[in-house]
């Protein structure tokens, strides 16, 4: 089977012809090789055997591996995306992706286009607060192409620097 020609996590917003998607055993170019039995590798070579297990955990680690993480602050109170990292090409997405809705005070969206990352196999997570500010609760949960993060001190909402990773 033939790998894929393109980077599967970019999906149409990059060079791929597709949407996005985590890399399947597939697109890896499978994981059934076999070694030629009259003219097997050396030790000193690649075996069959070892790039089947490459491409096995290749697989199996990009199904808990986290599409995009995001890092967000606050100037002034009004909500940004500081940074991000993300399993795609820097064509494919860029700080210019995400959109910032500042929905009130510890109250914040950020949403992307359709097809920008692969499905999410867990729910958002990681949320974390990156600054030295009192927050008792905060939240992330989906909302269509994107999330929305709530934090507050006690019943106050309250703005506070985080970073989070989609699932």
């Amino acid at each position: 089977m033939a790998a894929a020609t393109f980077l599967t996590w970019d999906g149409l917003s990059g060079a791929s012809p597709e949407v996005p998607r985590r890399p399947s055993t597939d697109d890896l170019g499978g994981d059934d090789l076999v070694d030629d039995t009259e003219n097997p590798p050396g030790t000193d070579m690649p075996t069959a055997g070892g790039w089947n297990q490459i491409v096995d955990q290749i697989s199996a680690l990009a199904r808990v591996t986290s599409p995009c993480f995001i890092s967000v602050r606050f100037s002034s109170g009004v909500p940004y995306v500081y940074k991000f990292a993300t399993t795609a090409s820097s064509a494919a997405i860029t700080i210019s992706t995400f959109g910032v809705a500042d929905n009130g005070t510890g109250d914040t969206s950020i949403t992307w286009p359709a097809n920008t990352f692969p499905p999410h196999e867990v729910e958002p997570h990681s949320l974390t607060i990156t600054e030295d500010v009192e927050i008792d609760r905060a939240r992330i949960y989906s909302i269509t192409n994107g999330v929305r993060i709530k934090t507050k001190l006690g019943a106050t909402a309250t703005n506070a620097n985080f970073t989070f990773g989609l699932g």
